[in-house]
């Protein structure tokens, strides 16, 4: 299981491990430090000032919010288990 934070910043991997007496292990990932909204922000102006295609499309944006929206009420039902992806 992957995990991230992106308010503090943090991403770590979750790994069954063990033989007959499986245990859960936690490995944190190691990740850059930056301010990734104002990035998106910047990227955006940029976009809007040269004419060039943003990085991530009006499409990509709606199904990303889609997605996020199906976790969250997932998660609000108590639903556990994969996530359908429309």
């Amino acid at each position: 299981m992957y995990d991230s934070d992106y308010q503090l910043q943090k991403a770590a991997v979750s790994r069954k491990e063990g033989g007959s007496v499986p245990s859960l292990h936690v490995y944190d990932i190691s990740t850059d430090r930056r301010d990734t909204l104002n990035e998106e922000i910047l990227a955006f102006v940029s976009s809007v000032q040269t004419g060039m295609r943003p990085l991530v499309s009006g499409s990509d944006g709606r199904r990303a919010l889609a997605l996020a929206r199906t976790i969250t009420e997932c998660i609000t039902k108590g639903i556990t288990g994969f996530v359908p992806v429309q």
